[in-house]
């Protein structure tokens, strides 16, 4: 395996944006590579600045490269990516976010970082199409059925580690939230449907309401949300996580459901005769 120097200084660009100098320093002495950074330093003649992080790091790694290959620079990188100094909720996104930004360089090289922080050989990509498919392929599957922002907002970052019972989940639990604002009730589940889609005091309405076409959609939409609850949040509600699987076309049609029923509720208002 081989790493050019193109490649070598994009992952030392990635890796300056994620740590400090003294991390960087600390992490380098760790795995016995030589710091080649030149340090900071305050004279009678005014401050010297020493190297940026991404040079420091490209001298450093580059001259390891070269002394002996590739292994001490991926030990460097494990250390880096290691699962343990991201376990709080805050730092999850980061260390995904880390891990994906190393994953769409490395692919070039031939290799990749699983979600346990270790470099395992892969295939070698030959284009910038293929990473993004690769690194990024749940994200471009909801982007092609056009999800609504609703439902990343609220998922995303579950959904794209494959945390797929919190991102649905967290997805269904959104368009209880959504008709809440919409009409000021602060019920949940089934009441709070029966309460805002009331055929004799309805507390929001997306049509003129005059028609049986018109009530049958406004019922419809009480209905599809209702399944949801019924179908996916109750049950997950009751079920411990570790025991729930899901593959991962059923959570995308379940989501592109989820995003219909906001899209409909983008068109929605609190009717102007509801109870205040």
């Amino acid at each position: 395996m081989t790493i050019d120097n193109e490649q070598l200084k994009s992952i030392c660009e990635i890796l300056a944006t994620y740590n400090t100098h003294k991390q960087i320093d600390s992490y380098l002495k760790n795995v016995g590579i030589i710091n080649l950074g030149i340090p900071t330093k305050t004279t009678a003649f005014g401050y010297i600045a020493r190297d940026g992080k991404a040079e420091k790091l490209r001298k450093s790694l580059q001259n390891e490269y070269n002394k002996s290959g590739y292994q001490r620079i991926f030990q460097y990188i494990e250390k880096v990516v290691s699962p343990v100094q991201f376990t709080s909720n805050e730092k999850r996104d980061k260390y995904y976010a880390l891990i994906e930004d190393l994953n769409k360089v490395l692919l070039f090289v031939g290799c990749a970082i699983n979600e346990g922080g270790k470099i395992y050989k892969v295939e070698a990509a030959k284009s910038l199409d293929e990473v993004d498919e690769r690194v990024n392929h749940l994200k471009k599957e909801l982007q092609n059925r056009k999800i609504h922002f609703e439902v990343m907002k609220y998922c995303g970052a579950d959904y794209l580690r494959k945390d797929y019972f919190d991102a649905i989940n967290e997805a269904v639990k959104s368009t209880f939230d959504r008709v809440r604002k919409i009409t000021g009730l602060t019920t949940d589940g089934c009441e709070l449907l029966n309460l805002a889609f009331s055929k004799s005091t309805p507390y929001i309405y997306f049509n003129k309401l005059q028609t049986s076409s018109d009530w049958n959609e406004h019922n419809g939409l009480k209905e599809m949300m209702q399944a949801l609850y019924h179908l996916v949040r109750n049950p997950l509600s009751h079920t411990p996580k570790i025991n729930w699987h899901i593959q991962e076309e059923k959570a995308l049609d379940i989501l592109t459901i989820v995003s219909l029923v906001h899209k409909y509720l983008d068109e929605c208002y609190k009717h102007p005769l509801a109870p205040n």
